[in-house]
């Protein structure tokens, strides 16, 4: 009996030293599936793990998935560091879906138990707020953004809206542009009227509309994207308006066109535009779009050169608020214009020449720079005199008293008869009194050096006081100038530059008035004793 125990035990511990040396080391994987991530209406990730046992290896890996045992789909599955994954892609919204994971070894195969998910339903489409891009007197233009389409086609896509006296709510169809941009312009509106818009999606699931913007038609227009000024207006009333106030951002294509409307075309022609009063307070003058003149483009916060040139219907502007820069010449041969404003933030105003009704200059309170006094412009220290309206008639004009510098161009064209000076000025700019009405001008004796050109076009000069501190005159001083007397009250005589008569016959016709005691000293000194007549 004990044989037999001692045989069995033995047979036992053979076998098992034999399994070990000849069994099977190649064995299946222990997977772990994990729950679906990344759901929506038609995509999902699957993922999960794969731990190797003994020997074994992956030779195959899928994710097997379906609605039902009809549809059923094997997709290969991408290798991870911890196993395998897959996204699914063009499911079915608002299905429940099953998988498991399969992997093989190349000998047997072993899969997980099922889960399941169910992807997100489409819903209605999905819009931003609508923004009001433009309005004029009886268009405007809307815009709004598609975030979704809700995973359904669009059977409306577009706007609703109505006027406050109607019951009826109109609907206008939009297309869609990049990046799910639709825009509209209402047309044929009425003037003075309130009107209320909103931005409307639909599709199979359902509809959807933004909140109301209200708008008044009016005068006023805005422009909240540069170079769509011709889209608000239309042609319709292109060449019908009078009177306009603007608010937003222009460039040089709303610029061109405000031309166009005043009556001056891009290179100068006549156009049929009767606009005569223009508002640009809450105006933005930003660069791009077309040149408004010539070769002329607009750079931000400046009125460029020739911006209204020859505008002659331009009766009235307001300029912008933001502006910082008036170049010269932005108004020349604005015949109409009477007043002109220079708003808050300009720190550099230059002449326009041609402005023959200009009759003052406004200036806001609140601005660093400027000053005005009697229509007037000055520096804000009211110590240098700017310029001159070129349309404000004056028979006799003094400067006042603490003024110490005139600057160029300051009177130009300028209507004065007589010009006198306060002793105070001491400092002339050049061309200063270019092309002025004066008769007769009286300098102060503070004044040493008298600039080039000063006088230059001053055609009806006859008579020119030089203080006793003059000390030296520049070239082409007189130039165009009829002077029938010239009178320095200097005891020196000045030294001139070498064309400093230039321009008239001074020396037949003008009579030279000199201190008494002087008369040699100014017959015996050039060019001075070409003078005919030297009277002391």
């Amino acid at each position: 009996m004990y044989k037999f125990y001692f045989y069995i035990i033995c047979c036992v511990m053979v076998g098992t030293a034999c399994s070990k040396e000849t069994g099977p080391t190649v064995l299946p994987p222990t997977l772990t599936l994990h729950e679906a991530t990344g759901i929506t209406r038609n995509t999902a990730c699957l993922s999960g793990e794969i731990a190797l046992n003994g020997d074994g290896v992956v030779r195959d890996c899928y994710f097997v998935y379906g609605s039902s045992p009809e549809e059923v789909v094997r997709v290969a599955a991408t290798r991870t560091e911890e196993g395998a994954e897959v996204m699914l892609e063009g499911l079915k919204a608002g299905t429940e879906y099953y998988y498991y994971l399969e992997v093989s070894n190349g000998g047997s195969a072993v899969r997980t138990d099922v889960l399941h998910f169910r992807t997100y339903p489409n819903t209605e489409p999905v819009l931003e707020e609508m923004v009001l891009i433009n309005k004029g007197p009886t268009t405007a233009v809307v815009q709004c953004v598609l975030v979704e389409d809700g995973g359904e086609a669009l059977s409306f896509l577009g706007f609703k809206y109505r006027g406050e006296r109607s019951a009826e709510e109109l609907f206008v169809a939009a297309e869609l542009e990049e990046e799910g941009v639709f825009r509209a312009r209402l047309t044929d509106l009425n003037l003075s009227t309130s009107y209320a818009v909103r931005a409307y999606a639909a599709n199979a699931v359902g509809e959807v509309y933004t909140g109301e913007v209200k708008f008044v038609t009016d005068n006023a227009i805005y422009i909240s994207e540069p170079g769509t000024l011709s889209e608000v207006i239309g042609e319709r009333l292109k060449y019908e308006l009078t009177e306009i106030s603007i608010s937003g951002k222009l460039n040089g294509s709303d610029f061109r066109l405000l031309r166009d409307m005043l009556g001056r075309g891009v290179d100068g022609e006549e156009t049929p535009g009767k606009l005569s009063r223009l508002y640009l307070t809450d105006v933005q003058v930003v660069e791009g779009g077309m040149s408004y003149y010539s070769s002329r483009y607009t750079a931000n916060d400046t009125l460029g050169y020739g911006m209204f040139m020859n505008c002659s219907n331009l009766l009235e502007v307001a300029l912008p608020n933001t502006v910082k820069v008036v170049e010269k010449d932005v108004f020349k041969g604005c015949t109409g214009l009477t007043v002109l404003t220079i708003p808050d933030e300009v720190r550099s105003f230059a002449s326009s020449e041609g402005c023959i009704s200009l009759k003052e200059f406004r200036v806001s309170v609140v601005n660093s720079s400027f000053t005005m006094e009697n229509g007037i412009l000055y520096d804000k220290g009211k110590e240098t005199l700017l310029l001159y309206p070129e349309g404000r008639v004056q028979t006799v004009f003094e400067i006042p008293e603490g003024v110490k510098k005139i600057a160029g161009c300051a009177f130009q064209n300028a209507p004065v008869d007589t010009l006198m000076m306060a002793h105070s000025v001491v400092g002339l700019g050049l061309q200063a009194f270019r092309g002025a009405k004066f008769k007769k001008v009286i300098l102060s004796d503070g004044i040493t050096t008298i600039p080039g050109a000063v006088f230059q076009g001053c055609t009806g000069l006859r008579s020119v006081t030089l203080g006793s501190g003059t000390m030296y005159i520049s070239d082409y001083c007189f130039d165009g100038c009829m002077l029938e007397e010239l009178r320095v009250l200097a005891d020196i005589p000045p030294a001139c530059a070498s064309k400093a008569f230039e321009g008239g016959n001074f020396f037949d016709s003008c009579v030279l008035y000199v201190p008494s005691g002087c008369k040699n000293r100014y017959r015996y000194a050039d060019p001075w004793g070409k003078f005919r007549r030297v009277v002391e």
